[in-house]
């Protein structure tokens, strides 16, 4: 039985800090690069992975996420899937916001989760789209004979703990 690693990309220039950025922000489905901090976490994601003979990637489609994915792949040499199931919630309107400006209508769309954000989805589509697709991957990692890794992004990694939680 092998195991299945979550990973987040890494840092963005909407990330707080980011660029002198004083807060947090939305970055959804935008398809927002990794900045020179997150490059870095990258490479160190990848040698972090590289000596755990990794099996097969599964990725995001969107590029902060494939860029992680790809080094790691280029360490392991192993195969690549990319896929929108791992995309994160599409928070819609929200997109570049300020976390702490829309996180209550966040969380009443969460309260709420039939609730559908306008340009996005609702949370129980995104819940629809992700944890079966997550169920997939832990059954494939209990029979594969090497380490999993998912590379996606935070909402996905909280909605993963809620669930092993629940």
């Amino acid at each position: 039985m092998a195991t299945l690693f979550l990973v987040r990309h890494g840092k963005t220039s909407l990330n707080k800090g980011a660029h002198g950025t004083s807060a947090e922000r939305i970055r959804g489905w935008s398809d927002v690069p990794l900045d020179k901090d997150g490059q870095r976490e990258a490479v160190a994601i990848a040698a972090r992975f590289g000596r755990e003979g990794v099996g097969k990637v599964y990725t995001s489609d969107l590029q902060r996420a494939m860029v992680v994915a790809g080094k790691v792949v280029a360490v392991s040499r192993c195969p690549v899937v990319e896929t929108d199931r791992l995309r994160p919630w599409n928070l819609g309107i929200m997109t570049g916001k300020e976390v702490d400006r829309v996180i209550g209508l966040m969380n009443q769309c969460v309260e709420n989760p039939k609730i559908l954000v306008p340009d996005g989805e609702s949370f129980d589509q995104f819940r629809m789209r992700y944890l079966p697709f997550l169920a997939r991957m832990l059954h494939e990692a209990k029979t594969s004979p090497s380490p999993i890794v998912a590379v996606t992004h935070s909402r996905n990694l909280q909605l993963a703990r809620a669930w092993d939680k629940a």
